[in-house]
């Protein structure tokens, strides 16, 4: 499964490039999602990260790691940074997969209720993002609250992506899925 591999072998590939036992693992992750993606589809994450990398150019951001001197944000960074507050948005929809994806990303979930259990993926991939020194949230991209009209203008233009998404996708919730993207720690 490849959250489980994710949850297991990201930290160590983040943290020791020369760690090919992690990055192989990685990489055997990525194609089982990508695996996934293309036979379930993608939601509100993906679609969020269009408006995030179109508005990007309005910052002064640029990724580390990256030889560009102009704005710019990496698809994984851009469709990852909305996850927490998207699960927290879509727990209720299926407690028990929520439950087990926080599990599969280390969280201890035994003798918690399943919706409290649930309630632990946020944290899980918030402390994942933590650990590998990814921003802490839209903020660090230099987006500010004021940008949320024009984030979920342009969520809303990705139909086709939304409309995987298991729980309806209003103008409304997506405010608050941004505002809630600002900053998790």
């Amino acid at each position: 499964m490849a959250i489980e591999i994710v949850g297991k072998y990201l930290r160590r590939a983040v943290m020791n490039g020369h760690d090919l036992e992690a990055r192989t693992h990685i990489v055997i992750g990525a194609t089982l999602a990508g695996l996934g993606f293309s036979n379930a589809g993608v939601h509100i994450p993906h679609s969020m990260g269009y408006p995030i990398s179109d508005l990007i150019h309005r910052k002064r951001w640029v990724p580390s790691g990256y030889n560009v001197d102009y704005p710019m944000v990496p698809n994984g960074l851009s469709c990852t940074l909305g996850i927490p507050s998207v699960a927290k948005f879509t727990a209720c929809t299926d407690l028990e997969k929520h439950a087990l994806a926080a599990e599969l990303l280390g969280e201890r979930t035994e003798g918690l209720l399943v919706r409290e259990a649930a309630m632990r993926l946020p944290e899980a991939i918030i402390k994942l993002m933590r650990d590998i020194n990814f921003p802490n949230g839209i903020k660090d991209l230099g987006f500010t609250e004021d940008d949320i009209p024009l984030l979920v203008e342009g969520t809303l233009k990705q139909q086709r992506i939304l409309s995987c998404s298991p729980r309806p996708v209003t103008a409304k919730a997506l405010e608050q899925i941004f505002r809630d993207s600002m900053k998790f720690w």
